[in-house]
């Protein structure tokens, strides 16, 4: 029987990272209002970028990774990053609550799923 896989809260180097990123982006998107936004929205793919930088940073920041490094990392500008992790911008909101609910869930996606 195969360990279940659990996405890291508090990732450890950058497959950790991208764990944790993965995962706050899947958890973002079963949101069905998230969804039916990403739907609605005329500039999906401005809207997507936006939740995937917004997670990158969140993931990285976890990671204890300096606002500098997130942002050279992500290409984009620190106050970019700075908005999105302080929940000055929806895509930032919306990942913040997405991590709350991988918290809550123990970082097991499947439990989210239920």
């Amino acid at each position: 029987m195969e360990a279940k896989q659990l996405v890291p809260l508090k990732p450890v180097g950058k497959e950790d990272v991208r764990n944790l990123e993965l995962g706050l982006i899947l958890t973002a998107l079963l949101n069905k209002e998230v969804m039916q936004q990403t739907i609605a929205t005329r500039e999906k793919l401005t809207w997507l970028d936006a939740l995937i930088v917004a997670a990158g940073a969140l993931a990285r920041e976890k990671a204890g990774y300096p606002v500098a490094q997130i942002a050279e990392e992500l290409s984009r500008a620190e106050t970019t990053i700075r908005n999105h992790l302080a929940g000055r911008t929806e895509a930032g909101r919306i990942l913040a609550d997405a991590y709350r609910k991988l918290v809550e869930a123990g970082g097991d996606l499947e439990k989210i799923l239920e």
